[in-house]
Protein backbone atom coordinates (compact mmCIF):
# COMPACT_ATOMS: atom_id res chain seq x y z
CA UNK A 1 0.00 0.00 0.00
CA UNK A 2 1.27 3.56 -0.76
CA UNK A 3 -0.09 6.86 0.68
CA UNK A 4 1.48 10.17 -1.75
CA UNK A 5 4.33 7.52 -2.51
CA UNK A 6 4.84 6.94 1.39
CA UNK A 7 4.03 3.35 3.17
CA UNK A 8 1.60 3.36 4.33
CA UNK A 9 0.91 2.48 8.41
CA UNK A 10 -2.59 1.31 9.34
CA UNK A 11 -2.28 3.60 12.75
CA UNK A 12 -1.45 6.57 10.86
CA UNK A 13 -5.18 7.19 9.52
CA UNK A 14 -6.88 10.01 11.14
CA UNK A 15 -10.81 9.71 10.97
CA UNK A 16 -12.17 12.28 8.27
CA UNK A 17 -9.20 13.07 6.79
CA UNK A 18 -9.50 12.63 2.83
CA UNK A 19 -6.66 10.50 1.64
CA UNK A 20 -4.81 10.03 -1.92
CA UNK A 21 -4.23 6.79 -2.68
CA UNK A 22 -1.67 5.87 -5.85
CA UNK A 23 -3.01 2.24 -7.14
CA UNK A 24 -0.51 2.06 -10.41
CA UNK A 25 0.36 -1.58 -10.53
CA UNK A 26 -1.39 -4.71 -11.05
CA UNK A 27 1.30 -6.17 -7.96
CA UNK A 28 -1.15 -3.40 -5.57
CA UNK A 29 -4.57 -4.53 -6.84
CA UNK A 30 -3.96 -7.69 -6.26
CA UNK A 31 -1.97 -7.17 -2.71
CA UNK A 32 -5.37 -4.93 -1.59
CA UNK A 33 -7.99 -7.11 -2.87
CA UNK A 34 -5.91 -10.26 -1.22
CA UNK A 35 -5.98 -8.62 2.15
CA UNK A 36 -9.35 -8.05 1.70
CA UNK A 37 -10.08 -11.27 0.88
CA UNK A 38 -8.01 -12.63 4.40
CA UNK A 39 -10.18 -9.84 6.01
CA UNK A 40 -13.41 -11.55 4.68
CA UNK A 41 -12.68 -15.51 5.30
CA UNK A 42 -11.83 -14.15 9.21
CA UNK A 43 -15.13 -12.15 9.53
CA UNK A 44 -17.10 -15.24 7.81
CA UNK A 45 -15.16 -17.68 10.50
CA UNK A 46 -16.19 -15.01 13.23
CA UNK A 47 -20.27 -15.85 11.89
CA UNK A 48 -19.56 -18.84 12.60
CA UNK A 49 -19.20 -18.98 16.21
CA UNK A 50 -22.31 -17.10 16.60
CA UNK A 51 -25.73 -18.13 17.01
CA UNK A 52 -27.61 -16.14 13.87
CA UNK A 53 -31.29 -16.08 14.56
CA UNK A 54 -34.24 -13.74 13.99
CA UNK A 55 -37.05 -12.51 15.81
CA UNK A 56 -40.72 -11.93 15.49
CA UNK A 57 -43.10 -9.54 17.84
CA UNK A 58 -44.24 -11.03 21.22
CA UNK A 59 -47.97 -11.08 20.83
CA UNK A 60 -49.05 -7.50 19.33
CA UNK A 61 -45.43 -6.13 19.33
CA UNK A 62 -41.96 -5.96 19.34
CA UNK A 63 -41.48 -2.57 20.39
CA UNK A 64 -43.49 -0.59 22.01
CA UNK A 65 -44.36 3.09 23.56
CA UNK A 66 -45.92 3.43 26.93
CA UNK A 67 -47.02 6.17 29.05
CA UNK A 68 -46.24 6.87 32.86
CA UNK A 69 -48.47 3.89 34.14
CA UNK A 70 -46.73 1.37 31.65
CA UNK A 71 -49.52 1.37 29.33
CA UNK A 72 -48.86 0.83 25.22
CA UNK A 73 -49.39 3.56 23.16
CA UNK A 74 -48.45 2.41 19.51
CA UNK A 75 -47.10 -0.87 18.88
CA UNK A 76 -44.25 -1.36 16.36
CA UNK A 77 -44.17 -4.76 14.18
CA UNK A 78 -41.40 -6.22 11.90
CA UNK A 79 -43.19 -5.79 8.37
CA UNK A 80 -44.15 -9.03 6.33
CA UNK A 81 -41.59 -10.68 4.57
CA UNK A 82 -39.18 -8.60 6.57
CA UNK A 83 -35.85 -10.44 8.44
CA UNK A 84 -35.42 -8.59 12.21
CA UNK A 85 -32.36 -10.15 13.32
CA UNK A 86 -30.87 -11.63 16.72
CA UNK A 87 -26.95 -12.07 16.67
CA UNK A 88 -26.19 -14.10 20.11
CA UNK A 89 -21.71 -14.17 20.35
CA UNK A 90 -20.89 -18.01 21.28
CA UNK A 91 -20.48 -17.07 24.91
CA UNK A 92 -23.34 -14.95 25.12
CA UNK A 93 -21.53 -12.09 26.23
CA UNK A 94 -23.30 -10.22 23.63
CA UNK A 95 -26.55 -9.73 21.45
CA UNK A 96 -27.28 -7.91 18.77
CA UNK A 97 -30.81 -6.55 17.87
CA UNK A 98 -30.99 -5.36 13.83
CA UNK A 99 -34.16 -4.87 12.09
CA UNK A 100 -37.13 -2.77 10.41
CA UNK A 101 -39.93 -2.11 12.51
CA UNK A 102 -43.29 -0.12 11.73
CA UNK A 103 -45.90 1.27 13.45
CA UNK A 104 -49.52 -0.20 13.74
CA UNK A 105 -52.16 2.00 12.10
CA UNK A 106 -50.04 3.84 10.16
CA UNK A 107 -48.18 3.96 6.79
CA UNK A 108 -45.46 2.01 7.11
CA UNK A 109 -43.64 3.44 4.07
CA UNK A 110 -43.64 6.79 5.81
CA UNK A 111 -42.93 5.57 9.68
CA UNK A 112 -40.72 2.93 9.38
CA UNK A 113 -37.89 3.04 12.14
CA UNK A 114 -34.44 0.69 12.04
CA UNK A 115 -33.41 -0.46 14.97
CA UNK A 116 -29.86 -1.49 16.04
CA UNK A 117 -29.13 -2.38 19.72
CA UNK A 118 -26.49 -4.38 21.44
CA UNK A 119 -26.49 -5.70 24.68
CA UNK A 120 -23.72 -6.36 26.46
CA UNK A 121 -21.97 -6.45 30.24
CA UNK A 122 -23.31 -9.98 30.92
CA UNK A 123 -24.59 -11.05 34.29
CA UNK A 124 -26.04 -14.64 35.50
CA UNK A 125 -29.18 -14.78 37.94
CA UNK A 126 -26.35 -14.76 40.81
CA UNK A 127 -25.98 -11.54 40.09
CA UNK A 128 -29.97 -10.27 40.92
CA UNK A 129 -30.96 -8.60 43.35
CA UNK A 130 -34.65 -10.48 43.17
CA UNK A 131 -33.58 -13.92 42.85
CA UNK A 132 -31.71 -13.34 46.07
CA UNK A 133 -32.25 -14.19 49.81
CA UNK A 134 -31.87 -10.20 50.25
CA UNK A 135 -35.01 -10.14 48.58
CA UNK A 136 -36.58 -12.76 50.39
CA UNK A 137 -36.20 -11.07 53.64
CA UNK A 138 -36.89 -7.45 52.90
CA UNK A 139 -39.84 -6.87 55.05
CA UNK A 140 -41.44 -5.56 51.71
CA UNK A 141 -41.55 -9.19 50.33
CA UNK A 142 -44.21 -11.39 51.38
CA UNK A 143 -42.75 -14.36 50.52
CA UNK A 144 -40.49 -14.89 53.75
CA UNK A 145 -43.34 -17.71 55.20
CA UNK A 146 -44.23 -18.85 51.88
CA UNK A 147 -42.68 -21.46 49.54
CA UNK A 148 -39.23 -19.77 47.91
CA UNK A 149 -39.36 -18.43 45.29
CA UNK A 150 -42.63 -16.36 45.75
CA UNK A 151 -43.09 -15.89 41.57
CA UNK A 152 -46.26 -13.57 42.84
CA UNK A 153 -43.77 -11.76 45.00
CA UNK A 154 -40.91 -11.37 42.43
CA UNK A 155 -43.51 -9.89 40.03
CA UNK A 156 -45.32 -7.59 42.41
CA UNK A 157 -43.00 -6.26 44.96
CA UNK A 158 -39.54 -6.81 43.47
CA UNK A 159 -38.96 -2.79 42.46
CA UNK A 160 -36.22 -0.38 41.71
CA UNK A 161 -36.51 1.44 45.59
CA UNK A 162 -36.45 -1.91 46.65
CA UNK A 163 -32.94 -2.67 45.05
CA UNK A 164 -31.23 0.65 45.19
CA UNK A 165 -32.00 0.57 49.12
CA UNK A 166 -28.28 -0.04 50.14
CA UNK A 167 -29.74 -1.78 53.92
CA UNK A 168 -31.66 -3.98 51.95
CA UNK A 169 -29.26 -4.89 48.97
CA UNK A 170 -25.69 -4.68 50.34
CA UNK A 171 -23.84 -6.48 47.92
CA UNK A 172 -25.51 -4.25 44.87
CA UNK A 173 -26.97 -6.53 43.50
CA UNK A 174 -29.02 -5.74 39.86
CA UNK A 175 -32.91 -5.56 38.91
CA UNK A 176 -33.65 -8.72 37.64
CA UNK A 177 -34.88 -11.26 36.91
CA UNK A 178 -38.54 -9.12 35.87
CA UNK A 179 -41.51 -11.21 35.76
CA UNK A 180 -44.47 -9.70 33.97
CA UNK A 181 -48.18 -10.86 32.82
CA UNK A 182 -48.22 -13.87 35.16
CA UNK A 183 -45.49 -15.32 32.70
CA UNK A 184 -43.56 -16.93 35.73
CA UNK A 185 -46.38 -18.75 37.52
CA UNK A 186 -47.42 -20.31 33.73
CA UNK A 187 -44.25 -21.38 33.29
CA UNK A 188 -44.08 -23.21 36.69
CA UNK A 189 -47.36 -24.60 35.90
CA UNK A 190 -45.96 -26.13 32.56
CA UNK A 191 -43.31 -27.23 34.53
CA UNK A 192 -39.97 -25.49 33.87
CA UNK A 193 -37.60 -25.92 36.58
CA UNK A 194 -36.92 -23.98 40.08
CA UNK A 195 -36.18 -21.22 40.02
CA UNK A 196 -37.28 -20.65 36.34
CA UNK A 197 -34.63 -18.30 35.77
CA UNK A 198 -31.78 -20.26 36.75
CA UNK A 199 -30.09 -20.13 33.25
CA UNK A 200 -31.54 -17.26 31.96
CA UNK A 201 -28.73 -14.55 30.18
CA UNK A 202 -29.39 -10.96 31.57
CA UNK A 203 -27.43 -7.79 30.31
CA UNK A 204 -26.45 -4.72 32.07
CA UNK A 205 -25.78 -2.17 28.96
CA UNK A 206 -27.54 -1.63 26.07
CA UNK A 207 -25.82 0.99 23.02
CA UNK A 208 -27.17 1.80 19.45
CA UNK A 209 -29.68 3.69 18.16
CA UNK A 210 -33.10 4.05 16.36
CA UNK A 211 -32.97 5.82 13.09
CA UNK A 212 -35.08 6.31 10.08
CA UNK A 213 -38.69 8.63 9.55
CA UNK A 214 -40.47 6.72 12.14
CA UNK A 215 -38.37 8.03 15.05
CA UNK A 216 -40.59 11.37 14.58
CA UNK A 217 -43.58 9.31 15.69
CA UNK A 218 -41.81 7.24 17.94
CA UNK A 219 -40.35 10.56 19.86
CA UNK A 220 -43.93 12.53 19.54
CA UNK A 221 -45.19 9.79 21.34
CA UNK A 222 -42.80 10.15 24.20
CA UNK A 223 -43.49 13.50 24.64
CA UNK A 224 -47.35 12.83 24.63
CA UNK A 225 -46.59 10.74 27.19
CA UNK A 226 -44.26 12.61 28.89
CA UNK A 227 -44.93 16.37 28.50
CA UNK A 228 -41.69 17.31 30.11
CA UNK A 229 -38.90 15.82 27.22
CA UNK A 230 -37.99 17.79 24.87
CA UNK A 231 -40.39 18.53 21.86
CA UNK A 232 -37.62 19.18 19.46
CA UNK A 233 -35.31 16.20 20.21
CA UNK A 234 -34.64 13.51 17.21
CA UNK A 235 -32.84 10.91 18.18
CA UNK A 236 -33.38 7.78 21.03
CA UNK A 237 -29.75 6.60 22.44
CA UNK A 238 -31.35 3.40 24.14
CA UNK A 239 -30.11 3.27 27.94
CA UNK A 240 -31.46 0.53 30.22
CA UNK A 241 -30.07 2.37 33.18
CA UNK A 242 -32.97 2.65 36.41
CA UNK A 243 -34.53 -0.09 34.65
CA UNK A 244 -34.83 -3.93 34.96
CA UNK A 245 -32.01 -5.92 33.22
CA UNK A 246 -32.27 -7.34 29.94
CA UNK A 247 -32.95 -10.82 29.85
CA UNK A 248 -33.52 -13.63 27.24
CA UNK A 249 -33.33 -17.40 27.44
CA UNK A 250 -34.28 -20.53 25.25
CA UNK A 251 -34.17 -24.00 26.21
CA UNK A 252 -33.08 -24.73 22.75
CA UNK A 253 -31.17 -22.42 20.66
CA UNK A 254 -30.76 -24.72 18.05
CA UNK A 255 -34.52 -25.22 17.29
CA UNK A 256 -36.37 -22.25 19.45
CA UNK A 257 -39.67 -23.08 18.03
CA UNK A 258 -39.56 -26.14 20.12
CA UNK A 259 -37.82 -24.71 23.24
CA UNK A 260 -39.28 -22.86 26.26
CA UNK A 261 -38.65 -19.59 27.18
CA UNK A 262 -40.18 -19.70 30.60
CA UNK A 263 -42.04 -16.22 30.24
CA UNK A 264 -38.33 -14.86 29.72
CA UNK A 265 -39.77 -12.25 27.16
CA UNK A 266 -42.67 -11.20 29.07
CA UNK A 267 -45.47 -11.99 26.94
CA UNK A 268 -45.55 -15.94 26.20
CA UNK A 269 -43.77 -19.23 27.28
CA UNK A 270 -41.82 -18.88 23.80
CA UNK A 271 -37.87 -18.35 23.99
CA UNK A 272 -37.18 -14.59 23.39
CA UNK A 273 -36.19 -11.28 24.95
CA UNK A 274 -37.05 -8.42 26.95
CA UNK A 275 -36.31 -5.33 28.10
CA UNK A 276 -37.71 -1.93 29.36
CA UNK A 277 -35.45 1.43 27.74
CA UNK A 278 -35.57 5.56 28.21
CA UNK A 279 -33.79 7.26 25.98
CA UNK A 280 -30.65 9.24 27.33
CA UNK A 281 -31.57 12.28 25.51
CA UNK A 282 -34.28 11.82 28.45
CA UNK A 283 -33.07 11.50 31.22
CA UNK A 284 -32.55 14.62 32.72
CA UNK A 285 -35.90 16.02 32.26
CA UNK A 286 -37.87 12.16 33.68
CA UNK A 287 -35.55 12.55 36.87
CA UNK A 288 -36.66 16.01 37.54
CA UNK A 289 -40.33 15.10 37.92
CA UNK A 290 -39.12 12.47 40.60
CA UNK A 291 -36.29 14.58 42.22
CA UNK A 292 -34.26 13.37 44.36
CA UNK A 293 -34.78 10.24 43.52
CA UNK A 294 -34.27 9.08 40.01
CA UNK A 295 -37.17 8.10 37.39
CA UNK A 296 -38.05 4.51 37.99
CA UNK A 297 -40.16 4.30 34.88
CA UNK A 298 -39.74 3.98 30.92
CA UNK A 299 -40.91 4.90 27.82
CA UNK A 300 -40.68 1.90 25.61
CA UNK A 301 -40.55 -1.47 25.70
CA UNK A 302 -38.95 -4.60 23.70
CA UNK A 303 -40.53 -8.07 23.35
CA UNK A 304 -39.86 -10.90 21.05
CA UNK A 305 -39.88 -14.14 20.48
CA UNK A 306 -36.80 -15.74 19.13
CA UNK A 307 -37.43 -18.06 15.97
CA UNK A 308 -35.16 -19.47 13.20
CA UNK A 309 -34.67 -17.44 10.04
CA UNK A 310 -36.34 -18.59 7.38
CA UNK A 311 -34.31 -19.70 4.37
CA UNK A 312 -36.34 -17.99 1.93
CA UNK A 313 -34.75 -14.72 0.59
CA UNK A 314 -37.01 -11.94 2.42
CA UNK A 315 -38.34 -8.56 0.67
CA UNK A 316 -36.46 -5.39 1.87
CA UNK A 317 -39.77 -3.31 2.18
CA UNK A 318 -39.47 -0.38 3.17
CA UNK A 319 -36.16 0.09 1.09
CA UNK A 320 -33.72 2.66 2.79
CA UNK A 321 -30.86 4.69 2.06
CA UNK A 322 -27.65 3.76 3.99
CA UNK A 323 -27.28 6.77 6.57
CA UNK A 324 -25.21 7.80 9.40
CA UNK A 325 -26.89 8.75 13.04
CA UNK A 326 -24.50 8.92 16.34
CA UNK A 327 -22.02 6.31 14.06
CA UNK A 328 -25.23 3.86 14.03
CA UNK A 329 -25.60 2.81 10.51
CA UNK A 330 -29.12 1.84 9.49
CA UNK A 331 -30.35 -1.00 7.32
CA UNK A 332 -30.50 -2.60 5.28
CA UNK A 333 -26.68 -1.54 4.11
CA UNK A 334 -25.56 -2.51 7.63
CA UNK A 335 -21.91 -1.68 7.40
CA UNK A 336 -19.30 -3.42 8.75
CA UNK A 337 -16.01 -0.98 8.77
CA UNK A 338 -12.91 -2.98 9.48
CA UNK A 339 -9.55 -0.84 8.13
CA UNK A 340 -9.36 0.63 4.75
CA UNK A 341 -12.05 -2.01 3.51
CA UNK A 342 -16.11 -1.53 4.26
CA UNK A 343 -18.50 -4.46 4.25
CA UNK A 344 -21.67 -4.71 3.38
CA UNK A 345 -24.10 -7.77 4.74
CA UNK A 346 -23.38 -9.65 1.74
CA UNK A 347 -20.24 -9.80 2.87
CA UNK A 348 -18.81 -7.82 -0.60
CA UNK A 349 -15.89 -5.64 -0.50
CA UNK A 350 -15.88 -1.99 -1.37
CA UNK A 351 -14.48 -1.39 -4.66
CA UNK A 352 -12.63 1.64 -3.91
CA UNK A 353 -10.52 2.29 -1.11
CA UNK A 354 -11.22 5.40 1.90
CA UNK A 355 -12.94 7.92 -0.21
CA UNK A 356 -15.56 5.36 -1.21
CA UNK A 357 -16.11 4.26 1.87
CA UNK A 358 -16.39 7.66 3.17
CA UNK A 359 -19.33 8.13 0.43
CA UNK A 360 -20.92 4.91 1.74
CA UNK A 361 -21.38 6.36 5.39
CA UNK A 362 -19.04 4.25 7.03
CA UNK A 363 -16.72 5.08 10.10
CA UNK A 364 -12.88 4.24 9.77
CA UNK A 365 -12.51 4.38 13.30
CA UNK A 366 -15.80 2.73 14.45
CA UNK A 367 -16.40 0.13 16.73
CA UNK A 368 -16.42 -3.42 15.35
CA UNK A 369 -19.69 -5.28 15.04
CA UNK A 370 -19.65 -8.63 14.29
Amino acid sequence: FFLKKEKLNWKDFTPGRKYSFHNKSKTMKKTIFTFAAIIVATLNSVQADNLNLCAESANDHLLVNVNRLGQPMVNWVVPENNRFKVTISKDFQWVKLTGTVVPEGYDPDLYYMDISYTLSDLLTSEDCFCASNYFQKSPFSPGGSKRWPNLEATQEYCTGSLVNDESLNPKGLEWCPNCEANQCQIALQNGAPQPIWQNWSFYNKTDGCLTGPGVSLFRSEINRAFPNTDPEAHQCTPTIAGSPRAQMFCTDYSDPENGKGWGVNAKNQKCGLSFWFNCEEDLEALNAETAPLPYRGHVADINLDIITCPTDSPTSSPTTSPTLNNNCITPPFANICCGLFCFDTERTVCQDLLEEVENQGCVVNSTFFP
